[in-house]
């Protein structure tokens, strides 16, 4: 076992200059040919250097849950607390409140990079840096040195694909608009995050697997991708028995309104442009991509926080250094604003300390035909942000 992992180190340095390499982190006892002391179970105690653990933080505090809670565990996207489920076990109304503001906590600090040092005022009110606050109870939230440590996803090649898992944690009132919607969201969270982002094949297409959760052995049929935007493979059938079969029960009515929920042609096409958009905003701007943990501590900055925030909404705020040597300089933005609003209703509020003035970020303005992003403005007289339900809006400030 130790000769084949350093034969795998020895593949690894050879291409370390060409590819960049991810890998999941995990101690299986059996069948496991990486041995313990190699893939430890916690990302943060990775001693592997050329490979890169993806991080569950954006996944579970953005979907909500994890892969061994129950599906319909919802989270800051999928709408905990703003627009519940009706599921029992996630509690009171006030439990589930107390829930989402913690978890918007991690998506927060995966937005920044995942990094240790990073502070930010906590749902409780606290200054906090990422590794003083906790994850799942027992594990520090955040732990890296680097932000290129930050592999962030919210869907992956094995559990249920972004729109599978907005499927079954959202209430079934809402329809597919409403779905397709808070998957753009999603995608949002990860394209626009400090880090490297990691995009699951097909989901800028709404991509189903009929809500299989663990689609490796289950052929073509769950598989597919149709890359011309006609049919996004929900409602195929029930998913294969071997990984699926303890939730049939559960999964079964979602696929049997399949009719009901499965987005159209016009409703792929939308959203495939929305994605497109929030690629072409992550290089419009190295405030997106800044290189250093100390960057990021000086030049990043989240407002409606603790206690007293607006439950179900993010904002991100990115600041250029004053001039190109002193930090992530954008030649063509003095600052970038980003407001995620999970919430089913718009959101509105004054423009941030510091703020001048701001216009709706070109890519955006640039999907005309959708008019649910056409009303995200920025109203420079009464100095007030309007963002749609389920949406990310990104609003500059050019120099």
């Amino acid at each position: 076992q130790h000769a084949r992992m350093r034969s795998c180190g020895a593949v690894a340095a050879a291409a370390a200059t060409a590819v960049l390499k991810l890998a999941a982190a995990w101690t299986v006892s059996d069948h496991a040919w990486f041995p313990t002391v190699y893939v430890p179970a916690l990302p943060h105690r990775m001693l592997l250097a050329l490979l890169l653990p993806p991080l569950c933080r954006m996944r579970d505090g953005a979907m909500g849950g994890s892969p061994y809670q129950p599906p319909d565990c919802q989270g800051f996207a999928t709408g905990l607390a703003v627009d519940p489920n009706g599921a029992q076990h996630q509690g009171s109304a006030q439990e589930q409140l107390a829930t989402l503001l913690h978890r918007t906590d991690w998506v927060r600090f995966a937005l920044a990079g995942n990094l240790k040092d990073f502070e930010a005022q906590v749902a409780d009110g606290r200054l906090v840096a990422g590794q003083h606050d906790t994850y799942h109870g027992n594990q520090p939230l955040a732990y890296g040195c680097d932000p290129a440590e930050n592999v962030v996803f919210n869907g992956c090649h094995d559990n249920e694909t972004i729109f599978d898992q907005v499927m079954m944690k959202l209430g079934r009132h809402v329809g597919a608009d409403g779905r397709a919607r808070v998957c753009g969201l999603s995608h949002a969270l990860v394209v626009l995050s400090q880090g490297v982002p990691f995009i699951h094949a097909g989901d800028d297409l709404l991509r189903s697997k009929s809500l299989d959760r663990d689609s490796y052995n289950s052929g073509d049929w769950f598989n597919r991708i149709d890359w011309t935007g006609q049919h996004n493979n929900f409602g195929v059938g029930l998913p294969p028995a071997s990984k699926n079969q303890q939730a049939w029960e559960f999964k079964r009515p979602l696929l049997a309104a399949a009719d009901q929920y499965r987005p159209s042609p016009a409703i792929i096409a939308r959203q495939a442009a929305y994605f497109k958009a929030l690629l072409r905003i992550r290089y419009s701007s190295p405030l997106f991509r800044m290189p250093t943990a100390e960057h990021i501590k000086q030049q990043l900055r989240f407002h409606n926080t603790g206690p007293q925030q607006v439950p179900g909404v993010i904002v991100l705020q990115l600041h250029s250094s004053w001039q190109p040597d002193h930090g992530s300089w954008d030649p063509q933005h003095k600052q970038v604003l980003v407001v995620f609003n999970a919430r089913p209703e718009p959101y509105e509020a004054e423009f941030p300390e510091g703020a001048e003035w701001y216009k709706l970020h070109p890519a955006l303005a640039a999907l005309q035909e959708d008019a649910m992003v056409q009303l995200c403005t920025a109203d420079n007289e009464q100095r007030r942000l309007h963002v749609s339900p389920r949406m990310a809006a990104v609003f500059v400030q050019p120099r």
